[in-house]
């Protein structure tokens, strides 16, 4: 079993070298002013919910918070009610996504494992991890769209989501830990995914561990506009310590798995991550 608490912790122990790249998840959340709308259009004066975010190469505070729904009923969000302002924020989101997760995954593939330039080292990626970020974007979109179509379709929708979450959430930390295409990134994800086991039992405790820190962040942070924009800031670190911890376990994943490439740079003992079986 993936103990997921000692993965953070590990984690955690890195904070002083990982805290500067907090920015990074407080820019991306930033960059979403259509989650900002839809705070500021809800009149609740308090609002309980929880969100299962899936791992991902930027964690952002719109992970770990519930937002209120434009309206009433189940519905998918467009910017202003225009679908195609809404699209272009996807994609142009999706743009900025992929340069962001360029130097930020270089980064701490550098303070986790010592290893590589950092940032200089992960921008070599942005091409394939920004063509990661847009084939999100437009899965995004495709929910609009079949939104504007006929809301059952976005319910089958979600379920091709979640499985895909689950099939390729490693795909952008291999692109940068084992320096892969897109393509080869794609295959050896969903390689690992066969396998079960410790990469079922890690999604799993990512998603309740997300909900858990949202049942505490929801109420906090969607009460207001200023309140979002400060739990933005708040929550950026944790998001670090998410996505860090999410790159331990896959370093321990590829170095358990045959086919697993070395990965270059000296390996810090101290935040090595034994798993119980």
């Amino acid at each position: 079993m993936v103990q997921f608490r000692a993965l953070l912790s590990s984690a955690s122990r890195r904070l002083d070298r990982l805290l500067l790249l907090a920015v990074v998840p407080f820019l991306a959340a930033i960059a979403s002013p259509g989650n900002f709308e839809r705070i500021a259009a809800d009149t609740s004066t308090i609002r309980l919910g929880v969100s299962f975010g899936f791992p991902s190469a930027v964690a952002t505070a719109w992970d770990f918070v519930s937002l209120p729904n434009p309206g009433t009923g189940f519905s998918v969000y467009t910017a202003g009610g225009d679908p195609l302002q809404g699209g272009v924020m996807i994609l142009g989101g999706a743009v900025l996504t992929g340069v962001l997760a360029a130097a930020y995954l270089g980064a701490l593939r550098r303070d986790l494992l010592r290893a590589g330039g950092g940032v200089s080292d992960g921008l070599q990626h942005v091409l394939p991890l920004v063509a990661f970020e847009l084939l999100v974007g437009l899965f995004g979109l495709t929910l609009v769209v079949l939104a504007l179509v006929n809301l059952v379709l976005v319910v089958p929708a979600l379920i091709v989501g979640l499985y895909l979450a689950y099939r390729f959430y490693p795909t952008p930390y291999l692109v940068v830990l084992e320096d892969r295409s897109l393509v080869d990134a794609f295959r050896r994800s969903y390689g690992l995914s066969a396998r079960g086991g410790q990469y079922t039992n890690f999604f799993g405790k990512y998603l309740f561990a997300v909900a858990a820190v949202s049942l505490v962040a929801t109420p906090l942070f969607t009460t207001s506009v200023f309140a979002a924009v400060l739990g933005t800031a708040v929550l950026a670190p944790i998001c670090v310590l998410f996505n860090a911890a999410t790159m331990l376990f896959l370093v321990d994943l590829i170095r358990s798995d045959a086919k697993g490439t070395d990965l270059p740079g000296g390996w810090d003992p101290d935040v090595a991550v034994r798993m119980a079986a």
